[in-house]
């Protein structure tokens, strides 16, 4: 209810930085998923057989515990608990710890496909992700 009690002005500029903001991380998302899209990363991952399939599979793992715990984060932890970034720290740990191993096991799997590209399409492919978590809503913590 804060935004609504603000003046005419302020409420004009603060659309204004969501609808930039949105568009930015819309463009960034075009970007990154047409680099990779050209690069035909995904298309390699399912298809070649240089990579080394094992260390793709365990960066599967790693991811998949990551967005385990986030989802564990966003559905249950952060509704119940409203100082949940100090209360549950070693879920920050785990999730960080798994997508790092995610990471690194993604460049060795793919590394004899692409050789020094690899490093800068796994960014590319951070930047996606984090463009498109961008797009979701997300609950912020009301000023008092």
């Amino acid at each position: 209810m804060a935004k609504y009690n603000q003046p005419p002005a302020q409420q004009v500029e603060s659309w204004k930085s969501f609808l930039v903001d949105y568009a930015r991380n819309i463009a960034t998302s075009v970007i990154c998923g047409y680099i990779l899209f050209i690069a035909d990363v995904f298309g390699v991952m399912m298809r070649s057989r240089r990579i080394l399939t094992p260390a793709l599979y365990a960066s599967y793992v790693a991811y998949s515990v990551f967005f385990a715990i986030w989802c564990y984060i966003i559905l249950f932890v952060q509704r119940k608990n409203p100082n949940w970034e100090n209360t549950h720290m070693h879920l920050i740990y785990v999730a960080t710890g798994a997508v790092s191993v995610g990471g690194l096991m993604w460049v060795i799997a793919l590394w004899p496909v692409f050789h020094i590209w690899t490093i800068p399409l796994g960014l590319v492919g951070l930047f996606l992700f984090l463009s498109l978590l961008a797009l979701l809503p997300a609950s912020k913590k009301k000023a008092d």
